[in-house]
Parts: C-alpha cells; structure tokens; sequence
C-alpha cells in the first residue's frame, strides 16, 4: 500500500470515527441523523408513486448528494490536518 492510499484509508477512518462520536456526544446531531433517517425514508417510499424517469432522477440526485457530502467532509477533513502541521511547523512544535 502506498503511503497515499495510507493516508486516505487514516483519514477516512478518523472521519468515521469522529462522526460516530459526535452522534454519540451531541444530542442534536443524534436527533437530526433520525429525523434525516425517516425523512429518507419517507421520500423513497413516496418515489413508488411516480414515473420511472422522475424516480431516476431524483434517486440519482440523492444518491450524488450523498457521495458529495462524503467528499466534501473528506476534504474539509483533509485540510483541517494540513492546516494543523502548518501551524504547529510555525510555532516550531515540529
């Protein structure tokens, strides 16, 4: 394994991790992942009701909604790291 598909594999865990933890500690956050959750469902549900090419379209849209997110996090985590090492490198910490 390369030290890049390392680093990712690091980062993805810890963003998992961390976004497990802050289900478990914050009461909002546990509260909004359920109201998503059923909100989620609902929706799917209701797609039965419509045509074929408007239930792709709008399964899509989630679907690529969600996979955004998941980049997005990633990244943000990503950068929050880089920004880490650039400030402790400036208060030669490391």
């Amino acid at each position: 394994m390369s030290q890049d598909e390392l680093c990712k594999l690091v980062i993805q865990e810890s963003v998992e991790l961390g976004l497990e933890k802050l289900g478990e500690t914050t009461p909002e956050v546990a509260e909004l992942r359920k109201k998503v959750s059923d909100e989620s469902m609902a929706v799917r549900k209701s797609l039965e009701n419509i045509n074929q090419q408007a239930k792709s379209q709008i399964t899509e849209f989630l679907d690529d909604t969600d996979s955004l997110h998941g980049v997005e996090l990633t990244g943000i985590y990503q950068k929050g790291l880089t920004d880490c090492v650039m400030i402790l490198k400036k208060l030669n910490v490391i």
